[in-house]
């Protein structure tokens, strides 16, 4: 923060630090950043009580990354942090990259990353990935110290809706667009509407994913849902079409979908890959290159073939 030394942002993240993990008995899973980070925690936390010895995991994390404790059955409780705590620990972990305690765990995915792995290029760099073959397996293994050939969990049962005939029918010739994303840049505007358009023209009923500030694309259906009901509506869409995103990553615990995912570069695409950690065996990648873009109509023909293949 402004004005305070290293010594002073370090005993304030201290500070956090004890009074959230605040149980002897619970292993505390400090989460800095968006959902797709904290989601590729999350999916490996029931290997946590093999090496730990409190028999509960808490992940400490944003409000709006909540969803965890729903979807994972090994998370027991999400405790909540303020974005200035998630400031004040996040500059700690830029110092320190990863740091334990008796029963907690404090790491920041990319600041490790670009700790360790600085190149020329930064993450998305050559070095990282000659180390780890794609991002989860780095979490897993600088983060939660467990072996990266352990596996992510399936999605609670609980998280799952009974199976709907009447939205099977609804949704049945649809396919969600999801073009935002809050880290990493996304196809030009006029791409997701030339794909809406085209979408429609091969009559499926398009719908863009929203947030309560973000505008659907020009022609579609809004669809401005909690995450949890978007994952189960998704289920009886033809396919979903995304930017790499939090949302993609989300979305790659949707065994029953389709899922097109555009990828800003090559290097980022294989080591951000959702299909290294999701449930899904239907994740396909679109590199578009942002800095040599793939041209508009070879990126539609990319989509044409993969729907015309799998659904």
């Amino acid at each position: 923060m402004d004005g305070q030394s290293k010594e002073q942002v370090f005993e304030r993240a201290q500070n956090i630090i004890r009074d959230k993990a605040c149980r002897e008995n619970t292993l505390y899973v400090f989460s800095l950043y968006h959902s797709g980070d904290t989601m590729k925690l999350a999916a490996y936390a029931h290997h946590l009580k093999e090496f730990y010895p409190q028999p509960r995991i808490a992940f400490v994390s944003l409000q709006k990354n909540s969803v965890v404790k729903d979807m994972f059955d090994a998370v027991d409780e999400i405790i909540t942090i303020s974005e200035e705590e998630r400031e004040i620990l996040e500059l700690t972990s830029q110092q320190h990259v990863c740091m334990y305690g008796e029963n907690w765990i404090v790491g920041s995915s990319k600041n490790m990353l670009l700790s360790h792995f600085p190149g020329p290029e930064g993450v998305y760099g050559t070095d990282v990935s000659k180390v780890f073959p794609n991002a989860c397996e780095a979490y897993k293994s600088m983060i939660l110290q467990i072996p990266y050939f352990y596996d992510a969990a399936d999605v609670s049962s609980d998280f799952v809706d009974a199976y709907d005939e009447i939205l099977a029918e609804r949704y049945k010739n649809s396919i969600l667009l999801a073009p935002f994303a809050y880290s990493i840049p996304s196809p030009v505007p006029y791409f997701w509407e030339d794909l809406a358009r085209w979408l429609k023209e091969e009559g499926y009923d398009v719908y863009t994913n929203v947030s309560q500030s973000e505008q659907e694309i020009d022609g579609t259906f809004r669809l401005c849902e909690d995450l949890r009901t978007t994952f189960n509506l998704c289920r009886y869409f033809s396919a979903i079409i995304s930017t790499r995103s939090g949302f993609s990553d989300f979305m790659a615990f949707q065994p029953e979908v389709l899922h097109i995912v555009f990828s800003p570069e090559e290097n980022m695409m294989r080591f951000h890959d959702i299909a290294a950690y999701g449930r899904s065996e239907k994740i396909y990648n679109i590199n578009w290159n942002m800095r040599d873009p793939m041209p508009e109509q070879e990126m539609l023909e990319r989509v044409e073939d993969i729907l015309e293949e799998y659904v």
